[in-house]
């Protein structure tokens, strides 16, 4: 998890820090329900995790994607496909971007401290880490365009 905050932080250092508003968010479209919970009481406490709730962020996590990552909660989770094309779908910098995937992260690995003996809690750990990545890049390639 301590490499995923470091990339979040480059992340969000490589948008000044930005704080988007509006439509400068990460869709909420089949939203875990625990993210309404935190964001209606200010971004504190911790949510009541469901023990479904694995599937559920990978559910929203996929819906999110861009159309040419062709993910799907039913795929087998892998190595991801590609990083050379438009993330600017993801590209949502402030707290109603990856600060909220991060949030829901952490509240998974931990749940009942078992979370983090999760193949698919790794598995995500991984592919947020890595958009997280390939949207710096496309970042630093539209500004030399």
């Amino acid at each position: 998890y301590t490499a995923l905050l470091m990339t979040f932080l480059e992340l969000e250092k490589s948008s000044g820090f930005l704080s988007g508003k509006g439509s400068a968010s990460l869709s909420s479209k089949d939203c875990p329900p625990a993210i309404y919970w935190w964001i209606s009481r200010a971004r504190t406490g911790q949510p009541p995790i469901p023990k479904n709730f694995g599937m559920l962020f990978w559910s929203w996590w996929c819906g999110i994607q861009p159309a040419w990552q062709n993910m799907s909660p039913s795929a087998s989770f892998g190595a991801p496909q590609h990083n050379s094309n438009d993330w600017s779908l993801l590209d949502k910098p402030g707290k109603n971007g990856f600060w909220s995937v991060l949030s829901m992260l952490k509240w998974w690995g931990c749940t009942n401290g078992t979370g983090c003996d999760d193949p698919l809690w790794h598995a995500a750990m991984n592919d947020v880490k890595w958009v997280m990545e390939c949207i710096m890049e496309f970042r630093c390639s539209a500004v030399s365009r």
